[in-house]
């Protein structure tokens, strides 16, 4: 008697894993390729101006933000238990707007920020000034 309660518990419980899994896998890839343009911007091997590379690729990243707190507000809902639906990841990304632009904001303005220590602690010829570099290096890739 137990065994037929335990098969449609399972079996529901893989149909519904499958169709959430089927939409995250999906809303990652809408991630990477919002990523992936300003990414061959900043890439060396173009030839490309550092001037036009990096404000290009700030503008190739700016629906970044947005896809990403849509792909955070799909995993609340679904952390509440609620079902989820396409349209759940542009709704969480368009309730999220605000947030998610000032934080783009501040991410850009600290990688900047590192990025002039890092550049500027290296030039220095000094003992201090490596291992400064080394401290912002290290600070960089933790943020």
């Amino acid at each position: 008697m137990k065994v037929n309660l335990i098969w449609p518990i399972i079996r529901d419980t893989v149909v519904y894993y499958w169709e959430e899994l089927f939409y995250l896998t999906f809303f990652n890839v809408i991630i990477a390729i919002a990523i992936i343009p300003g990414l061959v911007f900043l890439n060396p091997e173009t030839d490309i101006p550092l001037i036009l590379s990096v404000p290009t690729s700030i503008i190739l990243w700016s629906a970044v933000p947005y896809t990403l707190f849509g792909l955070f507000h799909t995993v609340y809902e679904i952390s509440d238990g609620k079902a989820i639906k396409f349209s759940t990841f542009f709704s969480g990304g368009k309730k999220l707007l605000k947030q998610a632009y000032i934080w783009w904001a501040i991410n850009i303005v600290v990688v900047i920020l590192m990025l002039t220590n890092i550049t500027f602690y290296n030039r220095l010829k000094t003992t201090w000034g490596g291992y400064l570099t080394l401290f912002f290096t290290g600070l960089f890739f933790a943020w």
